[in-house]
């Protein structure tokens, strides 16, 4: 219990000299946390191709205050700089985003319709693309950038070293972290391969605090990945509409 403590009160020390200062609160990771999610960031944005599974569970709070989860499960594949490949299903659904290094495209199993769009040349400027002008995001998205200890430490309060834990049967490191708008943990393996294995956030500007949860499985650090897995070749008949949330001139598109 001692990181924990240790976290509550280095955030309240810091958060009252910041506020008798009327300056912005000082960053507080304790030292383990911060060389452990270094550690893995290196790891993960150094691996030049990679694959994995996800299952991930996402709450929603209705305005009584009720909390529904929804769960999806995914295969990821990625090759740096330029291509990604991410197949999900939730309940009866399945679908696929394809991105080639120029375009960007959706596509639900048996539809006759599909979505894409151009975007830039490298995974970074996409996913970042992606979030700004179609609304979207591939799943655990902050983890498939080149540097995710940048990504991950946006607004970053305080962060501290838990211990080991097993997720499913993999030991692994327990960190948790403290930001302006959610608060997030990460079980990271131990070892010699620092992959994430879960990762939980909790938004604190929703109502009821929902939660998301992405565990994360079957890694191969090396797979064989040919360019026509990234390439999306559209179904006969089938027609392109644009996507859901997407903006133009600063403005929502029409939803397909």
């Amino acid at each position: 219990m001692k990181p924990v403590l240790g976290l509550t009160l280095s955030c309240i020390v810091y958060a009252n000299a910041a506020e008798a200062k009327n300056d912005a609160p000082a960053i507080v990771i304790e030292p383990r946390a911060d060389e452990l999610l270094r550690r893995m960031s290196s790891h993960l944005g150094g691996l030049p191709r990679v694959s994995f599974h996800i299952d991930t569970s996402r709450e929603l709070v209705t305005a009584d205050g009720l909390k529904i989860q929804f769960h999806t499960a995914g295969d990821v594949w990625l090759r740096r700089p330029d291509k990604l490949r991410v197949d999900w299903r939730r309940d009866a659904t399945e679908a696929s985003l394809f991105y080639d290094g120029r375009f960007i495209t959706v596509h639900r199993k048996g539809a006759t319709y599909f979505a894409q769009a151009p975007v830039p040349a490298t995974l970074d400027e996409t996913i970042d693309a992606t979030r700004e002008s179609l609304g979207g995001d591939a799943p655990a998205a902050d983890l498939l950038f080149s540097g995710p200890y940048a990504i991950l430490t946006q607004d970053v309060q305080a962060g501290a070293y838990l211990g080991l834990e097993r997720v499913d049967d993999t030991l692994c490191h327990h960190l948790i972290f403290r930001s302006t708008d959610v608060d997030w943990q990460i079980w990271i393996e131990e070892g010699s391969r620092p992959l994430p294995r879960k990762l939980v956030i909790t938004s604190k500007k929703m109502k009821g605090g929902p939660q998301y949860e992405a565990r994360l499985s079957r890694w191969d650090p090396a797979p064989e990945l040919a360019d026509d897995l990234f390439r999306f070749t559209p179904p006969e008949g089938a027609v392109e509409v644009s996507f859901m949330g997407a903006k133009t001139n600063g403005e929502k598109g029409d939803d397909p």
